[in-house]
């Protein structure tokens, strides 16, 4: 129980001394793992280690200079900054000489440089920016011609007054310039530019498939030269609550062993470390921490405070700062307080969810994962595989079914949110669900934010007179087409900022299981939560129904309200008067669009100096009033660098760009814009702002990059809809027409026999009228350019959808089929894992050789300092090989620095002049799946579970007294 802590003269309480429970229950949970006489040594030297640098740390706070004169202040100030300077080495990217000493990066410093000091996943994500700057370059550079034409013929469409105005302006560049124009140098001109665009669709869909397999390719070469812990473990559920981990143990090597033939020794565990429910311990512990420390640091400014008036006779500003300081201390106190009695004697921290399983061999590993798929198979798992326990509690006749998974890295895990997993079905696991249906309300909820501002656009474009009855003509088509455009725009571009603000603080929320998988969410919705609230709000809304669809229910749409139906005019969506892409079109949704894009590559420029200005301004300005080592440390610490708000945000922005720049080509000038910007200044950010990112999962990359190939699709369905509008050559004999020569919908509705029905080239006579009544598409198909994006669509259409059906159904499609992932229920322990991770996988050595350190064979270095492949033995340079290095697309990514050489052949005397590859395992968080060695969790167990360090030493009444 804890002491009462007796009232101060004041009425308020002294922080108490901590509750030992805490201590306790944490020491408990760091027991739930097997521990062999080599892992104990392991955790024993890691304890070491850990023992060894909190020593170092306490002899340099030993040594820290006294501090209770003004000149005693300023020599502990400097040695303060020295410290923070050498600590600011560790936690920033730096590069390792071979002498031990850290440097700098040069912003243009080496791809492998920037690898090794910021990770895998950031150094893809610069690539990602610089495959969206080039190719937004090159649709740039195809329409070249098309800027030319259209600035020579944007009078013929658009008034003096809005090509004098912004954003108007900006649509001199745009295909609605040409719409008007019938001449034969026109219509050639729309047709060049229309097969441009087909060309360039190709292109950017055969470059991101490179892209996409680059990815996996660079994870591959990752994972053969390096070697890690998940490769040889099992995440395992299914077992009782009070399984032990020597019967998990048992049960495994004796199950693994009688289905491949093995001996029990050939399959042996290596390590068992129990998944309890202990989220609750792990939480206060993380959030007490924290407190703990912050107490201790303001004690000691108090202290100085008190100190340095004893010195010098006491100004008003002095009795301020000791007044503010006593404030936070009340108020730390109270925080303690509560947070302390938050820990309480539970026993559940010791009730069993799951485990995480270490094997010694690779091959065992993948046999167990076959033994108990993750899938619905273990509904019909055989009873001789089953979890049986010793212990009386834990008796089941039929056995438990046990389910096992690929696991991610030790440092990936969120150990606290594991109880909370959605496959348990149970209580907890509906409360992570209802946690997460929250946020996700949370965000649709400031959507209709971007809805109301486009409706009150529309509204004032459709009746303008009734807002500015009392303005000249050209003031309202200024503030209508203008102004009001500009105003949504940026409205629009602050509704993204809030929505990457939101998901970022709702990501804890969400209880995900893993860092990765967190992250993963953040970017998915980040990304759809902008591209849909920045390229489909407005298209939504400016849009016409289909008049014949519109027809059968027009009269009820008709009311004062301003909201009658779901459709229409008066509706929630489709308000607009635009049928198809007019020049009209252009000047209402087409202005939003490119002025939004541009104020997000304004922001894009400018957003990323902020943090840098503020952090130099902090640590020149603020330097001289920290009073505690820890605060000059963080004061010297840059911010953490947010990659899922950065990345959800390029992939919106990309998506939108690349979708109407078809019919905007001047979103290519202003995607290229954004994405050079944004690789200069989060590549600067990176290296001299940021703090080392933490090693996020490759799927952050791999997994997210799903909606790039329907992008295209996108952007060659817009296109065509868009060049259905512009004067072309026709194939067949007849006069040009538009699909809807009448603009709008009332005129649809009004004269239905207008419509242009043998204006196209298609002949669908079963689908005619259905296709007519949507929205006329065999009429759009009215031209040479038109044919080929329309066969360009149906054919990527078709492609996309093989895909889908191939990653789904066949292990023959390069990403893995879902079967393939499963795996085959034969067991076969030797097989290496080429078939379903890859094509370069390497079976590694066992796992108690790569702890000691291993040269491993199949991977070496070569003299000038690459990592070269086995398998690089066996490729020819042949003359095909040769020229696909000259196709356009391969030319593009060697421009671009994106060109790899694993495809290089490697020759015999290379290959015997480069040195083996040494592997060895280092650091307990990148060995261990226990979360007394996890970053997260480790500054509190090392604070919190040895029981002396709850107590203050200091006397807090006597500070108060003086």
């Amino acid at each position: 129980m804890a002491e009462v802590e007796p009232k101060k003269e004041d009425g308020t309480d002294k922080a108490p001394p901590d509750q030992n429970a805490v201590s306790e229950m944490l020491n408990q949970i760091g027991k739930c793992a097997l521990r062999h006489d080599e892992m104990l040594v392991l955790r024993n030297a890691a304890a070491a280690d850990i023992a060894a640098a909190a020593a170092t740390k306490l002899a340099a706070e030993a040594a820290e200079p006294e501090v209770k004169t003004r000149s005693e202040l300023k020599e502990w100030l400097k040695w303060a900054k020295e410290r923070a300077e050498e600590q600011a080495n560790t936690v920033h990217p730096r590069k390792k000489r071979a002498d031990g000493a850290v440097e700098k990066l040069k912003f243009l410093a080496p791809a492998n440089d920037v690898l090794d000091a910021v990770g895998l996943v950031p150094t893809l994500y610069l690539d990602f920016l610089k495959f969206c700057a080039g190719y937004c370059l090159l649709g740039a550079l195809l329409s070249v011609p098309s800027y030319a034409f259209s600035a020579a013929r944007a009078h013929e469409v658009f008034s003096a007054v809005a090509l004098d105005t912004y954003p108007t302006a900006l649509l001199q560049l745009s295909i609605a310039a040409r719409s008007e124009c019938r001449d034969d140098g026109c219509k050639t001109m729309n047709t060049v530019a229309g097969l441009l665009e087909a060309l360039f669709s190709v292109l950017l869909f055969l470059g991101v498939r490179r892209f996409r397999n680059r990815v996996e390719s660079i994870n591959d070469i990752n994972e053969a030269n390096n070697v890690f812990t998940s490769e040889y473990a099992i995440q395992l559920h299914g077992m009782p609550q009070d399984a032990t981990k020597e019967e998990i143990k048992e049960h495994l090597e004796t199950i693994v062993a009688a289905a491949t033939g093995k001996s029990r020794e050939e399959c042996a565990v290596w390590d068992v470390a129990l998944i309890t429910d202990c989220a609750s311990v792990l939480r206060n512990a993380v959030q007490q921490t924290p407190l703990e420390r912050e107490y201790a640091i303001i004690e000691r400014k108090l202290r100085i405070e008190n100190a340095l008036r004893k010195e010098r006779p006491a100004v008003w500003r002095q009795t301020q700062v000791i007044g503010k300081l006593k404030t936070k201390i009340e108020s730390l106190s109270s925080r303690l307080k509560k947070t302390r009695k938050a820990i309480t004697t539970s026993t559940s921290i010791t009730n069993v969810c799951g485990a995480f399983v270490i094997f010694e061999e690779q091959p065992v590993r993948n046999a167990a994962l076959e033994l108990y798929p993750g899938g619905w198979g273990y509904i019909t798992q055989p009873k001789a595989r089953r979890f049986r326990s010793t212990t009386p509690s834990g008796c089941c006749d039929k056995g438990w079914r046990l389910r096992a998974f690929v696991p991610p890295h030790p440092r990936d895990v969120l150990h606290e949110n594991l109880p909370y997993r959605l496959l348990r079905l149970d209580f907890k696991a509906f409360t992570t669900f209802c946690r997460r249906l929250i946020a996700t309300a949370l965000l649709v909820a400031i959507l209709p934010v971007s809805f109301g501002v486009i409706i009150g656009v529309e509204a004032a474009k459709m009746d303008p007179d009734a807002l500015f009855n009392e303005w000249d003509p050209e003031t309202k088509k200024i503030m209508v087409d203008s102004l009001f455009p500009l105003l949504a725009s940026i409205i629009l571009v602050m509704v993204n900022t809030s929505i990457g603000m939101i998901v970022s603080t709702l990501g804890d929320f969400g209880r995900y299981p893993t860092l990765s998988g967190r992250h993963q969410n953040q970017v998915v919705t980040i990304f759809l939560a902008q591209a849909f609230n920045t390229g489909f709000v407005t298209l939504l809304l400016m849009a016409a129904p289909p008049p014949e669809f519109y027809r059968s229910y027009e009269p009820d749409c008709q009311c004062p309200k301003l909201i009658c139906c779901g459709i229409g005019p008066k509706g929630l969506i489709m308000r607009g008067p635009h049928l198809t892409m007019s020049w009209l079109w252009h000047l209402d949704v087409g202005t939003l669009l490119v002025s939004a894009m541009v104020v997000e590559a304004i922001t894009a420029l400018t957003a990323p100096w902020v943090p840098y200005i503020m952090f130099n301004c902090k640590k020149r300005c603020s330097a001289n009033g920290k009073r505690h080592r820890a605060d000059m440390e963080k004061l010297y610490s840059g911010p953490q660098f947010d990659l899922p708000t950065f990345l959800g945000t390029a992939y919106a922005h990309f998506f939108i760009v690349i979708a109407y720049a078809g019919v905007l080509p001047i979103l290519y000038l202003t995607g290229a814009a954004f994405f050079i910007g944004s690789w200069l200044c989060e590549r600067f950010a990176l290296l001299y702002l940021h703090t080392t990112p933490q090693p996020y999962s490759y799927k952050l990359i791999e997994a997210t990059l799903w909606w790039m190939p329907w992008t295209v699709l996108l952007h060659v369905g817009f296109t065509f809809w868009g060049f259905a509008e512009l004067p072309t050559w026709r194939v067949r004999a007849g006069a040009w027409s538009r699909p809807f020569d009448n603009q709008t919908l009332r005129e649809a509705m009004d004269e239905p026999k207008r419509m242009n029905t043998d204006a196209g080239v298609l002949e669908l006579p079963a689908l005619n009228f259905w296709l007519t009544s949507i929205y006329d598409v065999p009429n759009h198909v009215n031209s040479l350019p038109t044919i080929a994006l329309f066969v360009l669509f149906l054919l990527l259409l078709l492609v996309l959808v093989l895909m889908c059906v191939c990653a789904t159904c066949c292990c023959c499609w390069p990403a893995g089929g879902v079967p393939c992932r499963r795996k085959k229920s034969r067991v076969t322990p030797y097989r290496t894992s080429e078939e379903c991770y890859g094509a370069h996988a390497v079976v590694d050595p066992p796992f108690s050789q790569i702890l000691v350190g291993v040269t491993r064979k199949n991977v070496r270095t070569s003299l000038n300092g690459q990592m070269i492949h086995e398998f690089q033995r066996g490729i020819k340079d042949t003359r095909q090989t040769r020229l696909l290095q000259w196709l356009p697309n391969s030319l593009m990514f060697r421009m671009l620095g994106m060109a790899e050489r694993l495809d290089q052949p490697i020759s015999d005397a290379e290959w015997e002049k480069a040195e083996p590859l040494f592997s060895k395992l280092t650091g307990a968080a990148d060995i261990s799946y226990q979360p007394e060695f996890h970053p997260t969790y480790e500054t509190a167990w090392t604070f919190l579970a040895n029981s002396t360090k709850l107590h203050r030493r200091s006397s807090w009444a006597r500070i108060l007294a003086e």
